[in-house]
């Protein structure tokens, strides 16, 4: 199917009515509508939902607001909101859907027409419409196919529900319901035949081995949905749980913390190193100490002392200075005079000239020629300076790692640590999920067991004849050949359907993912994978966590079910009919991801093979990836311009207003922002 056309009258941004053609051209299928945040882009989306099903699309703000604000003031109770959208459906038939709500009629009320080529229309019966719509795009499935780049991060996990659609987009029609149908009665008329005389007592017997066996199967097909449901909320609220804590920026937290705790024991590291440090100067300089004034230096020291002292010319604490000193004043120490010419002067000029002679210095000098001792002076003063130095560096370092305490230590002040309990509360969510599937598991095998049971009990029961044929029987081999057809119809499907989507998906994260990723499908009933990320062991762990990770995978899901849509073989069984083939509808697919994302999400949708892409791109998520992967494709068939008429109060609103107030498409400068002066709302702009 493919969407003609959208009239938007009244509803949410939109200020009375905005129509958009979409283009249907094989070979051109896309059509972009350029739109920056706060434009109107997923109100544009909830139209879309909101005339399909009644309701806004997923996390819509304010969803009781449907009537433009503008409008409802100006109309007050005549005022209402009408969304009008043809479908070109795959026999080339045009199908209108008008929704539309008043103010005095609160709840939507929904018209369909059949259009024919001259534009008359032909209302369909009220009592179709759901089974219509459903035939074309299940409401289980609409979030994969209607989707906004928040949204497709955190895609419902609910494998029952997909399962379901899987079903339906592939045509096959209550098949759930009619398999519940046909076990319940097949339990009444078992129990019927129990009850009946003229059955044998071996037949009694068998009929009511089979129906405790056909109850136990019941049982464990009621466990194992109980059990699904149970892992789907699970997975569900560990979804919701990962989302909190990556918005509370938890790991930023986690590595700052870590950092801190890292930087900190460094410190205490270093602080010990320089204490250790300080101390060996001490033993240093008492070992230099100790070498220059060793024994042997002492005992020569001595030797010398006691030869000038033998030959009267080592008065002990001899000096020439203080001797001059005595003879300048002409007074001793002692007090006496010493006048010129007297014996005490006669005497002191002798012992200047004993001080002065050459034996007296040679012998004297002798000190400093002791071997070793200058060395060891020169090597002290290199240590001292080695020593000076690694004493920099280390406070140096100190310094460093104190300023990076004291910097990041206040990022950590408002970190809540119930996240911490988050985490708890996401590991215990993540074991039970394993014990569900481990339950899930069990009842399988159990059902197998039992139905291998019960085969050839049923081929003996069969084998006896009764008196007369028997209706019962009649239909309880009516029901069990019905059942097993079923049974292997939908389980083939199922399973066919699961396959594709695994080896697409799987193509999609290997070609595109930044780092090597095996996919685990088990925890997600075989529909969604957990990544699991390969370390440098080599060994595959759960990873995976990022935006850019979350949203590659997800969309690659939505790549791999709409490829699947479109390529699979339409069945001749008798209990399904023609499959949908449903358009692709995708506000902003890219969230908070990087070039390299928005680049391999753009290449998704191109091997997609999708009949029909409506996107819905901001002049930030167009340029870049995105416009080099499409534009050279020459896949676009229709383009628009969602032009924003602001208020100057709302114009303050609007993040980067000047950068995005123009886009540049091929050549052509588009102006986007405009100032409104009542109200503001959104208008399509068609551009070429």
């Amino acid at each position: 199917m493919k969407l003609k056309s959208i009239e938007i009258i009244n509803f949410r941004r939109f200020y009375g009515s905005q129509t958009i053609e979409f283009s249907v051209d094989d070979e051109k299928s896309w059509t972009f509508v350029h739109a920056e945040n706060g434009t109107g882009k997923s109100n544009f989306l909830s139209a879309i939902n909101w005339v399909l099903y009644g309701e806004l699309t997923k996390g819509s703000e304010n969803p009781d607001n449907i009537i433009n604000t503008t409008h409802a003031l100006e109309k007050k109770q005549l005022a209402y909101a009408e969304v009008k959208l043809e479908i070109l459906t795959d026999e080339n038939k045009s199908l209108r859907l008008i929704r539309k709500i008043t103010k005095k009629t609160p709840d939507p009320i929904l018209k369909a027409y059949w259009i024919n080529d001259i534009g008359d229309s032909k209302k369909i019966p009220e009592s179709l419409y759901e089974s219509l719509i459903n035939s074309f795009l299940p409401k289980e499935l609409s979030q994969y196919f209607l989707f906004h780049g928040e949204g497709v991060k955190n895609l419902t996990n609910n494998k029952k529900n997909i399962d379901q659609a899987v079903r339906d987009i592939q045509g096959i029609t209550d098949a759930n319901q009619i398999l519940e149908d046909i076990a319940e009665a097949q339990t009444k008329i078992l129990k019927e035949m129990e009850k009946d005389k003229k059955n044998s007592k071996r037949k009694r017997d068998l009929l009511k081995e089979i129906n405790l066996i056909t109850e136990n199967i019941k049982k464990h097909k009621g466990i194992i949905d109980e059990k699904t449901e149970e892992r789907d909320s699970a997975n569900s609220q560990i979804d919701e749980i990962t989302k909190v804590i990556e918005e509370s920026d938890h790991a930023k937290m986690k590595e700052i913390e870590k950092n801190i705790n890292f930087w900190e024991r460094d410190l205490n590291i270093k602080n010990t190193n320089l204490n250790n440090h300080l101390s060996s100067k001490y033993k240093n300089s008492q070992l230099y100490a100790g070498e220059i004034m060793n024994f042997s230096v002492s005992k020569k020291f001595d030797e010398i002392q006691k030869n000038l002292e033998q030959k009267g010319q080592w008065p002990g604490d001899l000096s020439t200075e203080l001797i001059e000193s005595i003879i300048e004043k002409k007074e001793c120490i002692c007090g006496n005079c010493v006048e010129v010419g007297s014996d005490e002067f006669k005497n002191l000029n002798t012992w200047i000239e004993k001080a002065t002679s050459k034996e007296y210095t040679s012998e004297a000098m002798g000190l400093s020629n002791i071997s070793d001792v200058s060395d060891t002076l020169e090597r002290f003063q290199s240590a001292n300076v080695d020593f000076e130095t690694t004493k920099g560096m280390l406070e140096e370092e100190i310094s460093i790692l104190k300023n990076k305490i004291i910097e990041e230590k206040p990022k950590l002040k408002g970190f809540d640590k119930d996240i911490d309990g988050l985490i708890e509360q996401r590991d215990k969510l993540k074991n039970d999920r394993d014990k569900y599937n481990d339950d899930i598991k069990t009842s399988n095998n159990i059902i197998g067991v039992n139905k291998a049971k019960r085969s050839p009990l049923q081929i003996q029961l069969d084998g006896i004849k009764g008196n007369e044929d028997n209706p019962l029987d009649q239909k309880v081999q009516f029901l069990k050949e019905a059942e097993s057809r079923l049974e292997t119809i939908l389980s083939s499907t199922i399973k066919k359907a699961q396959q594709f989507i695994q080896e697409k998906m799987k193509s999609y994260i290997d070609e595109f993912a930044t780092k090597d990723f095996s996919l685990d499908f088990e925890n997600h009933g075989g529909w969604f994978p957990v990544l699991k990320e390969k370390n440098i062991g080599g060994v595959y762990t759960e990873g995976g966590d990022s935006t850019g990770e979350k949203l590659l995978k997800n969309v690659a899901f939505v790549g791999a079910l709409v490829e699947h849509c479109n390529s699979k073989n339409d069945s001749d069984n008798k209990f399904q009919i023609k499959g949908a083939k449903p358009p692709l509808v995708v506000d902003a697919p890219f969230g908070d991801g990087d070039d390299r994302y928005s680049a391999a999400i753009a290449n998704i949708l191109i091997m997609s093979n999708a009949q029909q892409v409506i996107v819905f791109l901001s002049k930030k998520h167009y340029n870049g990836g995105f416009e080099a992967v499409i534009e050279p494709k020459n896949v676009v068939g229709r383009r628009y311009i969602l032009e924003n008429y602001t208020t100057k109060n709302e114009l303050k609103k609007i993040k980067d207003v000047e950068d995005n107030k123009h886009i540049i498409i091929g050549k052509k400068k588009h102006k986007q922002i405009f100032e409104a002066e009542e109200f503001g709302y959104s208008k399509f702009k068609e551009v070429s």
